[in-house]
């Protein structure tokens, strides 16, 4: 068990709490079932699930414990231990031997403009700021036809259920009408347009290599037209200007580095919060024009939305959580199909089907992103609360997962569908790695530290099986640094684990650890090629690879079997034409 000489690390405070005086781990970790196998749990753990499962909507007006009466002025004095970061600060990853930087090569969408680029579009932080202030002018983009618009509108929505920003008949009933009477449209619902186009256009360079700059090209120039809009919507108090903000987060999000997405949103989320967007809207005044059925609801998905994102962005950069769920009163979207809501009301007859169920989930991972952020990443807890802690955030996010299946029991099961399920692995995984990482334990129990790396270990799995997939079937990777740095994590977490155990093995055995060390090298190898990394990715962890796999081959307890280099490049080559991974197309 541990005592105060066993921590890893400082902490704050060493408060202990009635039923652990002595700051002592009070139990075990129960040697539970794997964690992709959470219907195997004891019935206690069932019980817990069962009384999780509302992990996004505790209600955040519950009173908070009575303040002590005790004045300490400020609370942090110079001393006072510095914040702490998780494995993931930003782009940078903490893969346990080195700390590495995902994003260090030369991004063209990215980087700044030379001296003689005064007129570059990218979505570089001076190239942004000069469309915004009109430093230089950005011609109206050439629109495409009104089918080719009709037909982006309906791929944007297919791909972007987890950040329902617009309604879907009422914005194909805009670009009916911007085609009928360019003139006749407000420039909230014109930047709205562009964006969208932005966005659809963004992601078509990344899974089409071989016209990526071009659609890369136009994409920046619809991006900068509505830039050049920005101020004016920025002022702009209407729901269509909160929702074309909305539409810039989404496309900055979905560039190949971070950039301007945390700071960008926060800007948004702000004059979200101004205009009582955090409300509920049914018991605040509202403009004449929002007072309706749909408007109400597309306040209450706009908010969603781009809360999301500060949230999933902020937690990663290591920056405080912009949102502590305090004094909110906003509600959940209401589970509809597009069509059954109109400013008149919600249809009589309704399906019982949702078209973001994605969106809802998210929405309720928040809390625990925060939960996380606030326990776990940015302090260090003496052994005894943190064990607690790791258990209780556990729970909660195996009740986060399972209520995902609940949510889509009598969902048809689209791509759309599938493709979310795959993400909601993703993100399970990578919350239980964050949890257990060995860098944000401050216990050195054994029986502790081996059960936090057998649960890293088995998520790192589930995100290299969920990254093939996608990749595979659906070509729905987000190959973005946002991704990125989870996969990097879990990667280095394989890599820490096979060192640990390095031990004699059977050829049975070294061959399924060299599948899985492959299985990480070729998902690198796919993020180098997209985001043109210059083999950045391949250059960190190809190396590590084949000396653990030449130190597990002297170690072979039967013949030594011949197996090509790891990482070579006809070794991926053969992965391609055997389908363990899919070419780009």
């Amino acid at each position: 068990m541990d005592s105060p000489a066993a921590i890893k690390r400082p902490y704050a405070t060493a408060t202990a709490t009635d039923d652990d005086d002595d700051g002592h781990v009070s139990k075990r970790i129960k040697a539970g079932a794997s964690i992709e196998s959470p219907a195997l749990y004891s019935e206690q753990v069932k019980k817990k699930l069962a009384a999780a499962s509302r992990t996004g909507q505790a209600s955040s007006l519950t009173p908070t414990p009575i303040p002590s009466s005790r004045y300490i002025g400020w609370p942090i004095t110079r001393d006072a231990d510095p914040v702490e970061r998780g494995p993931i600060h930003g782009t940078r990853v903490n893969i346990l031997d080195a700390v590495i930087d995902v994003a260090d090569f030369e991004c063209e969408q990215m980087r700044d403009p030379r001296l003689d680029e005064p007129n570059l579009l990218n979505a570089s932080r001076p190239s942004i700021i000069r469309s915004i202030f009109h430093f230089r002018p950005v011609p109206p983009p050439d629109f495409p036809p009104l089918q080719e618009a009709l037909q982006s509108v309906d791929l944007f929505l297919d791909m972007n259920p987890y950040v329902p920003v617009v309604h879907k008949p009422s914005f194909k009933a805009l670009i009916a009408r911007y085609y009928e009477q360019p003139d006749g449209v407000s420039r909230a619902e014109l930047m709205q347009l562009a964006v969208v186009q932005a966005v659809v256009l963004q992601q078509s360079a990344t899974r089409n290599l071989t016209r990526g700059d071009e659609d890369y090209r136009k994409a920046h120039h619809y991006f900068h037209f509505a830039l050049s809009l920005y101020r004016e919507i920025y002022a702009d108090a209407s729901l269509e200007a909160m929702q074309a903000l909305a539409l810039l987060c989404i496309y900055l999000g979905t560039l190949p580095q971070p950039g301007e997405t945390w700071s960008f949103s926060q800007q948004v989320l702000l004059r979200l919060i101004e205009l009582h967007y955090h409300r509920n809207p049914n018991k605040i005044a509202l403009p004449a024009k929002e007072n309706n059925a749909l408007g109400k609801e597309m306040r209450i998905r706009v908010f969603h939305s781009v809360l999301t994102i500060c949230v999933l962005t902020g937690c990663r950069v290591g920056l405080p959580a912009p949102w502590q769920f305090q004094r909110i009163d906003v509600p959940l979207p209401a589970a509809l199909r597009d069509e059954e809501i109109s400013p008149g009301g919600i249809s009589t007859t309704i399906s019982g089907l949702c078209d973001f169920c994605p969106c809802l989930q998210l929405s309720k991972l928040l809390p625990l992103y925060t939960e996380l952020h606030n326990n776990i990443t940015a302090t260090r807890r003496p052994p005894a609360e943190y064990v607690k802690v790791i258990e209780a955030l556990d729970t909660k996010i195996l009740a986060w997962r399972q209520d995902w299946d609940a949510s889509i029991k009598h969902e048809p099961r689209t791509s759309s569908i599938d493709i979310a399920t795959f993400l909601m692995d993703h993100w399970t995984a990578e919350f239980q790695i964050t949890l257990h990482h060995p860098v944000c334990c401050t216990s050195t129990a054994p029986e502790v530290l081996d059960r936090n790396l057998e649960i890293c270990h088995a998520a790192a799995k589930k995100l290299l099986q969920s990254f093939h997939h996608l990749n595979r079937e659906y070509k729905g990777v987000d190959f973005t640094c946002h991704s990125l740095v989870g996969y990097a994590m879990g990667f280095g977490i394989a890599l820490h684990v096979y060192r640990k155990k390095l031990a004699r093995v059977s050829k049975e055995k070294f061959e399924n650890i060299c599948n899985e060390l492959n299985g990480w090298l070729s998902l690198m190898a796919y993020f180098d090629l997209v985001l043109r990394t210059g083999y950045l990715l391949q250059g960190i962890f190809r190396s590590r690879v084949q000396q653990l796999e030449e130190d597990y081959r002297t170690l072979l307890l039967d013949t030594p079997v011949t197996s090509q280099p790891a990482g070579n490049g006809s070794s991926f080559q053969n992965q391609m034409a055997n389908g363990l991974v899919s070419p780009m197309e």
